[in-house]
């Protein structure tokens, strides 16, 4: 049961303290599971805030009759549940609100909605409520749009036709309460027939005094709610629900998809919207193929049916003499028409128009035919069986007598017309052959052209990107030359020399020296350190990550001074080594390095930049820095260094090195830009004594006129 509240001022009157939500235990024994009520979908506040706002105004102008808002908001049912129109997961807690106006019949003022909240059930009860009011004229339309224009209504904002509203309220409640009625009807639901025929009566009445003769009355195609249905197609409230609806459905997919881990980017809208078009298209031309083959169907049963009229009416005609007149056996058979009007009948007609007594079974000699077959059947059969008897009343084996056969003028004029249109219903027809190969012909030509243009296209675009990568070779190229370090055009035989420069190209930048001056040099630099050849033979030799040591550039400057004001511990005297320059396998590296100078020369300029920092070469430049190697270790260097020039001899043979000279290289593209050059200057001389040519011939003379 509902809560009521009396005795409230209008200021502190609230719609909820008038809600009540049934026990979800006494719902399964109060009505059945399987029960449908009626209701709508709708989740704005602006009915419901409008109707608070009418019923307030209604009590406050007429408090001898308070008007209360009463809400029953109840679970829905099952079946309810599955036949509302709601995505699956707010089916589980679907209410249904009933809503009332206290001190007007229920049976006609209530609304009824569906919501997955409380708040949303009760929005679309008032407005099923509003929607019948407005069927009933109780507001306009314009006020019922004003309401809905906006998704909440503002307190004060004014409506049209407000002060009308409630004036044809008041005017209703007056006439209530002087009606006499058989039960109460501000308590039943449902009435009896001369109630309610006497309150519709009262309503009439109530809305002609205010708005006049021409009250706002709606029928039921205006809104299907009024009917308790869905929308109808003509409402526009059902279209605004409908958008909602898609609105709210699309948002849960995307909620859905989120949760998944995907989100709708803008390429796969454009691939959707690409996917939509290609299946507009298929569907597109799937209708006309159809439409096609039923116009050629329509053509063929047309023509068919034009064949038979023409054999039908050729049949008829051969049925007839002279005149309109039929062949008929004797001089008794009656004429089918009168030969006056034989010029203007259609034998078609004649013989439609012809007067025959109806016969069952559509069957002249049938016996309960009372009138008989007609004298011009009697007659044609008979000219018929003249002609197959073989005397043919000229005496046996002799024709029957020639007679003349004239076909009617009407008839003649018919068949020609349905010749006529025969022949151009074919032109027309080959005219719309010829036209659908023209096109399927043009289509061909374009897709031909379009390939044409994309092949030559992609050509182009191809052989201007290897023009520019021949550009780029050429720069590059040109570059190198121009800024090579100039240590390398000074490269000399000399072992230290060659090292040097190798390891400059490279970028080690470390200062080479000569082997001979290995193992006479002092232990102490002029910067107060010690040379790297001797600094892993001193024990007394800070480590690595001393400032000494770390500070050294790469540039090949020695260590800066040491910081340390105080000098270090001399080392103790060792053991003089034998010198490393002594030994076979140091001569022939030595020799094996001079000999290939220019091979080792020109890996600077090869196109395999790993090539110059291999590290046999490295250890090699290692070596002539002043490191000491045991003669085991010598030797490996030697092999290494042997495999190493071996692999760059083969390299070399199958043309994947390029070793020319430096000079050579250099004379040969200054000569091939002094031939450019000139023939450039060639053909500028030329073009020049073109144009003077040109000119003397305009001139009038010529090169002959000069001499």
């Amino acid at each position: 049961s509902s809560v009521f509240r009396h005795g409230r001022g209008r200021s502190r009157w609230n719609a909820e303290d008038d809600m009540d939500v049934e026990n979800s235990e006494d719902e399964g024994q109060s009505r059945p599971q399987h029960s449908l009520r009626d209701g709508i979908l709708f989740s704005h506040s602006n009915y419901y805030q409008f109707l608070i706002k009418w019923v307030a105004e209604l009590s406050s102008k007429h408090p001898s009759r308070p008007k209360i808002l009463k809400e029953n908001v109840s679970h829905a049912t099952i079946m309810e549940r599955e036949r509302i129109n709601l995505p699956p997961h707010e089916k589980t807690n679907v209410l249904h609100c009933d809503v009332i106006i206290k001190g007007l019949p229920p049976s006609v003022f209530y609304g009824s909605g569906y919501g997955s909240e409380m708040k949303t059930a009760c929005f679309a009860a008032a407005k099923d409520l509003m929607d019948k009011c407005l069927k009933m004229g109780m507001i306009t339309r314009d006020l019922h749009e004003a309401i809905g224009r906006q998704p909440s209504l503002e307190p004060n904002r004014r409506l049209p036709d407000f002060v009308r509203a409630l004036d044809v309220i008041h005017q209703l409640d007056s006439r209530i309460i002087k009606a006499s009625w058989r039960d109460n009807i501000d308590e039943k639901r449902s009435l009896s027939p001369m109630d309610f025929a006497l309150l519709d009566g009262l309503i009439a009445e109530s809305r002609e005094s205010v708005y006049g003769v021409d009250a706002p009355v709606y029928d039921a195609s205006f809104c299907g709610l009024c009917k308790r249905k869905t929308h109808t197609e003509t409402c526009p409230y059902g279209v605004e629900e409908k958008r909602l609806a898609n609105l709210r459905r699309d948002q849960e997919d995307r909620e859905i998809e989120k949760r998944r881990g995907r989100s709708r980017s803008r390429s796969r809208e454009g691939r959707r919207d690409t996917m939509r078009e290609q299946k507009e298209k298929e569907r597109l031309e799937i209708e006309r193929k159809i439409m096609e083959q039923r116009e050629a169907l329509a053509r063929e049963d047309e023509e068919r049916k034009l064949r038979e009229a023409t054999e039908r009416a050729r049949a008829a005609a051969l049925a007839f003499g002279g005149g309109g007149i039929p062949i008929v056996g004797g001089p008794g058979a009656a004429p089918l028409v009168t030969p006056g009007l034989s010029g203007q009948a259609n034998p078609m007609e004649m013989m439609m128009m012809h007067p025959q007594a109806p016969s069952p079974y559509m069957n002249p000699f049938h016996p309960l035919n009372q009138s008989g077959p007609s004298p011009e059947m009697v007659a044609s059969m008979a000219h018929f069986a003249a002609m197959m008897d073989p005397m043919g009343g000229g005496g046996y084996g002799k024709p029957p007598p020639a007679r003349e056969v004239t076909v009617p003028i009407g008839y003649a004029a018919h068949v020609q017309a349905l010749e006529e249109e025969r022949v151009r219903a074919q032109e027309e027809e080959r005219a719309r052959r010829i036209a659908m190969e023209r096109e399927r012909e043009e289509m061909k030509r374009r897709e031909r052209m379009e390939k044409t243009e994309a092949m030559m296209r992609a050509e182009m675009e191809a052989r201007l990107r290897e023009e520019i990568e021949e550009k780029r070779r050429e720069m590059e190229m040109e570059l190198r030359e121009k800024f090579a370090p100039r240590e390398a055009r000074r490269i000399g035989g000399d072992f230290g020399a060659a090292m040097s420069a190798m390891n400059a190209m490279s970028g080690y930048g470390v200062n080479v020296s000569t082997p001979s001056s290995i193992h006479v040099q002092s232990p102490m630099n002029p910067y107060g350190g010690m040379t790297s050849g001797q600094e892993s033979l001193n024990p007394y030799y800070p480590s690595p990550t001393s400032y000494g040591v770390a500070s050294m550039g790469s540039n090949g400057m020695g260590l800066p001074p040491n910081p340390n004001p105080y000098p270090l511990p001399s080392p103790p005297m060792q053991q003089m080594q034998p010198s490393m320059s002594d030994m076979p396998e140091f001569m022939e590296i030595k020799t094996l390095v001079n000999d290939n100078a220019d091979t080792l020369k020109n890996l600077a300029y090869a196109r395999d930049a790993s090539l110059a920092s291999h590290p046999v070469l490295m250890r090699v430049g290692n070596l002539s820095g002043g490191n000491h190697m045991s003669q085991m270790e010598l030797r490996e260097l030697r092999d290494e260094l042997k495999d190493f020039l071996a692999m760059l001899g083969r390299k070399a043979q199958d043309g994947r090195v390029k070793e020319p000279e430096r000079e050579v290289k250099m004379e040969r593209v200054e000569r091939r830009r002094g031939d450019r050059d000139d023939r450039r200057r060639r053909s500028r001389s030329r073009s020049y004594e073109r144009r003077d040519d040109r000119r003397n011939d305009r001139r009038g003379g010529g090169r002959d006129n000069g001499r």
